[in-house]
């Protein structure tokens, strides 16, 4: 069984996600965007791509000053390689709110008893893209 927690990075997806920012720098998180990005709003997102976008998502916040208290060393490496904008910001909320409106991630995390977690996390992440 692979690694599983509330904490954005704290999943196999996100963890392998770090390895795809380093050797691509922001083409990776871009590309995680465009995989949510282009779906139509009732088509279904898999987990692992919504993990793979919390973490996007996370490593924006992070370059734009405003890391999680969680925030693993690893992907703190990676913020020289990212450019944040308003307008990647915008895009990093977009697809977090898509991941919590209609997922596969949200759907497991609803069935789980730390639902909870997962989801102050979540809040606290869009208030970090801000």
């Amino acid at each position: 069984m692979g690694a599983w927690s509330h904490i954005s990075f704290g999943n196999d997806d996100a963890s392998d996600f770090v390895y795809e920012v380093e050797e691509d720098g922001q083409a990776a998180v871009l590309n995680a965007f465009e995989v949510v990005e282009h779906l139509k709003p009732d088509d279904y997102l898999e987990a692992p791509d919504a993990c793979v976008a919390i973490a996007a998502a996370e490593l924006v916040a992070a370059a734009g000053g405003k890391p999680p208290v969680d925030f693993p060393e690893q992907a703190a490496a990676l913020l020289p390689k990212l450019t944040v904008d308003a307008g990647l910001r915008d895009r990093a909320s977009a697809v977090v709110r898509r991941v919590v409106d209609y997922s596969e991630l949200k759907e497991l995390w609803q069935e789980s008893s730390d639902f909870g977690a997962w989801k102050t996390t979540i809040v606290d992440l869009l208030e970090r893209l801000t």
